[in-house]
């Protein structure tokens, strides 16, 4: 049976480290654990367990602080995780059993964000596979991740931030699991801090690589909407044939309530990648927005009706109302109940409770 070593980089995780700490160490043979310039408890407390600290300087540059990482690994391949994140004991030992037989050099695992934001299109409500995480969140989005892959000395990780594994051949070097790493970090009240922290770093990725994806992690984290919208204009003339820019204008000009513009952003989005459900639901609702009805009908009918979304049922819902269809709506609200928060339900039950006196 191959070995795994968990490599993670950490400063400052005082509240998270013993938890991660307990769960993981029964695991995995070697930890290798990198500070890069904790001025709390967090060394005494791995030192508590008994484990090495590694020490790096932070250089602004998360792929250097990985690498530093993964170069202090002995065992066959490498885990990479970060401290508000665990792999379950199940999985871990599916995982091993599956690389000592396949023994590629790199394996994409599932990365479980934990979220409350039912409105993004990529949330899905808790499944019985993570029931046991509902008084956390009630519900994630999943993206395949590199995260486990040979301790050959020549896979590295590129990026100052946003960091990522590259290797030659992704098809035949890798293979994709279903194995998931459950991710705390979107549920926790640090998330704002760290966006603030890390923003000027983001900013100097997009302006070191200059690539689409550097572009699209500097524009997901302006919050000014006039200076994202501005921003991307300018981007998009660079790279013209991504859809995703026209998409991050559409949504910005929706937030400054520019339902015209995002419209049109959205029609360019849509013939750069498709009719996408993602951008055929952001268009409803900019049409409902601008108060389009017809057009909004027209495009929702284009969403297949086995699709069952928070956001499109909420959209879906606004059309039944603006056709007094009460059966479709109490259809919807039954489904939303299980979804929205109690308050938020309660005020669209408030809301569609005339539906049958108006029709």
């Amino acid at each position: 049976m191959i070995e795994i070593t968990l490599a993670a980089i950490l400063r400052d995780e005082e509240k998270l480290l013993p938890h991660f700490l307990k769960h993981h160490q029964e695991l995995f043979p070697e930890i290798v654990l990198v500070d890069t310039g904790s001025k709390d408890k967090s060394v005494d407390i791995i030192k508590s367990f008994g484990l090495k600290v590694h020490f790096f300087e932070w250089q602004d540059d998360f792929a250097a602080a990985r690498n530093y990482a993964i170069s202090r690994a002995t065992k066959d391949y490498i885990l990479v995780l970060d401290i508000d994140e665990k792999i379950e004991k199940k999985d871990f030992h599916e995982l091993q059993q599956i690389v000592s037989k396949t023994k590629k050099r790199a394996y994409w695992l599932q990365l479980i964000n934990f979220s409350n934001d039912y409105q993004s299109l990529n949330w899905q409500p808790l499944d019985d596979k993570f029931s046991a995480y509902r008084n956390i969140a009630s519900g994630y989005e999943r993206y395949p991740l590199i995260r486990l892959f040979k301790n050959d000395r020549q896979t590295k990780f590129r990026g100052i931030i946003h960091e990522y594994i590259a290797i030659d051949n992704y098809q035949t070097e890798s293979e994709l699991l279903n194995i998931p790493i459950l991710h705390f970090g979107w549920v926790t009240s640090e998330l704002k801090s760290k966006s603030d922290k890390y923003f000027q770093l983001i900013r100097k990725n997009w302006e070191q690589e200059q690539t689409p994806q550097s572009a699209l992690y500097y524009l997901h984290i302006i919050r000014d909407p006039l200076q994202r919208l501005q921003t991307a204009w300018q981007i998009s003339k660079k790279y013209p044939q991504y859809f995703q820019f026209y998409e991050i204008m559409a949504q910005s000009a929706a937030e400054l309530k520019q339902w015209k513009r995002a419209i049109s952003y959205l029609s360019k989005a849509i013939k750069l990648s498709g009719e996408t459900i993602t951008l055929l639901a952001q268009l409803v609702n900019c049409y409902l927005e601008a108060g389009r009805y017809q057009e909004a009908i027209a495009v929702a009918e284009k969403i297949p009706e086995n699709i069952a979304h928070p956001h499109i049922d909420l959209q879906r819902l606004k059309i039944a109302i603006l056709q007094k269809n009460s059966g479709i709506v109490e259809q919807l609200l039954q489904r939303l109940q299980k979804y929205l928060p109690q308050k938020e339900f309660e005020f669209l039950t408030r809301l569609t409770k005339d539906i049958d006196k108006q029709s």
